[in-house]
């Protein structure tokens, strides 16, 4: 069984790393779906734009995704109801519907191959309630819906959603995107960004890009202390497998506690399970265990993934305090849609054209919190500070992982399977949080929001863009 995501397998090495300093109309610093999708739209702009991916295209959070593009989220109306109106559930079920139109076009229209395959999407859950009251805000937007029962599981389906190989997506729409003044550079990772002169310089691999307009297609971008991101949301992390199994035209989710999600791919299916706050639960080991035991094939591939959850349930799209910095995050596990949807609201507003669902998604929009939230937030985050650096030997680690002292600070020792030795810092550069060791994957994650580092210490995930690589001579 392989420890990364099945589609891990169709990454490609395509376009070089950025070696020069630059300049640029748009400067798109992220290869995954939102800002692909954003390079395919301004395609026949005469704007100059440069899309910068720290590893490859579509290698980020796009690749460990389950890939549906549905609007049937669990039982996001109703929670949108609750939390703001009815009025804003039926704009953002609008959303959704029109971004799997318009990919369903553009898959159709470009002739693109990606395994995009149309399923009925099913909730799950045995409390019949919690179907009802779904149902009820359904069928009150005009959604046809069928109640079905399926052993102990009360359902509820919807027809016309979709799912696909998200890699394969990805590079067809670079490939679109690309001509002389739209430029792609994989291997290029943004350090800083500095406002000069009325431009923006985005230091990429040791080079300095002038940009007029700077989009942060990233997961977790770290230039958000304005907005005080890392208190509007939080992470969550889920473990998926890939067994053998035999095909079936569905997808699904549960709204019972432990969530489930599943889909199917060429006579195997993809199931997730295990979600939890990122700062909890952080034996992965215990987590992929118990993965394996629901598994009821050949198993293939096994991984996770993190998703930022917002406070307010919808995501953020659209320019940072009236600047030319635009973000677009916070997907609450439904990145396909809503990150495809993303790349068309971040194109109308560079391009000074309107659009439907823009004020939906303000990154600037008063977040009304509950009073839970905050607290709860903190306390997440200073758990899991503390904890890794109280006790950063934690005692379900191999045998072949110990820390060391070097100069007053800890480091990691690992010895892979191979017997070659890693030595890493233990701390994530972005604000000093002590990292955990993921057996199963072989990386060092941080607890706190999210960035993880290879074997080697070169970060794969952000918000750090630095790596903890220990050197003898430091």
């Amino acid at each position: 069984m392989k420890n990364y995501s099945i589609w891990k397998e169709a990454l490609k090495n395509e376009y070089q790393s950025l070696n020069e300093d630059s300049k640029a109309d748009i400067v798109i610093i992220g290869g995954g779906i939102t800002g692909i999708s954003l390079f395919y739209h301004l395609r026949n702009t005469s704007l100059k734009v440069i899309l910068a991916e720290r590893s490859q295209i579509g290698s980020g959070v796009t690749c460990k995704s389950t890939a549906k593009a549905t609007f049937l989220q669990g039982n996001i109306y109703g929670t949108l109801c609750q939390k703001h109106s009815f009025a804003v559930a039926r704009k953002y079920l609008e959303s959704q519907q029109t971004a799997i139109q318009l990919m369903t076009e553009c898959i159709h229209k470009n002739q693109i191959s990606c395994d995009y395959q149309k399923t009925a999407s099913y909730i799950y859950s045995k409390n019949y309630e919690d179907i009802l009251k779904e149902k009820r805000v359904l069928e009150s937007l005009h959604v046809p819906v069928w109640e079905e029962k399926k052993e102990e599981y009360y359902t509820l389906k919807v027809e016309e959603t979709f799912v696909f190989h998200p890699v394969k997506f990805l590079q067809a729409l670079a490939k679109m995107g690309i001509k002389k003044n739209h430029i792609i550079y994989e291997e290029s990772t943004l350090t800083k960004i500095k406002k000069e002169e009325g431009y923006y310089n985005c230091y990429i691999n040791n080079h300095i890009v002038k940009a007029k307009k700077v989009v942060l297609a990233t997961h977790y971008p770290y230039f958000l202390w304005p907005l005080l991101f890392p208190l509007q949301c939080y992470l969550e992390k889920s473990y998926l497998i890939n067994f053998s199994s035999t095909n079936e035209e569905t997808q699904g989710i549960s709204l019972d506690d432990p969530i489930f999600s599943y889909r199917f791919y060429k006579n195997s299916k993809i199931y997730l399970t295990g979600s939890h706050d990122l700062g909890f639960k952080l034996n992965d080991a215990e987590h992929f265990q118990k993965l394996e035991q629901q598994a009821n094939g050949k198993k293939n591939y096994i991984w996770s993934n993190k998703d930022i959850m917002t406070n307010d349930s919808l995501p953020f799209v659209g320019a940072l305090n009236n600047s030319s910095i635009y973000i677009a995050t916070g997907f609450n596990t439904w990145g396909m849609t809503n990150g495809f949807l993303a790349g068309q609201i971040l194109s109308d507003a560079i391009l000074n054209q309107s659009n439907p669902y823009a004020s939906l998604f303000l990154p600037n929009r008063i977040n009304k919190m509950k009073a839970i939230e905050l607290p709860r937030i903190l306390l997440n985050t200073g758990k899991s500070f503390i904890g890794s650096i109280l006790n950063p030997q934690k005692k379900w680690y191999p045998k072949s992982l110990h820390l060391e002292k070097r100069n007053g600070k800890s480091i990691f020792v690992y010895v892979d399977k191979n017997g070659i030795q890693h030595k890493v810092w233990n701390r994530c550069p972005h604000l000093g949080c002590g990292l955990i060791f993921n057996e199963i994957e072989e990386t060092f994650d941080c607890p706190c929001h999210g960035s993880r580092f290879d074997l080697d210490g070169k970060a794969i995930e952000g918000p750090s863009n630095f790596s903890i690589a220990y050197h003898e001579e430091e």
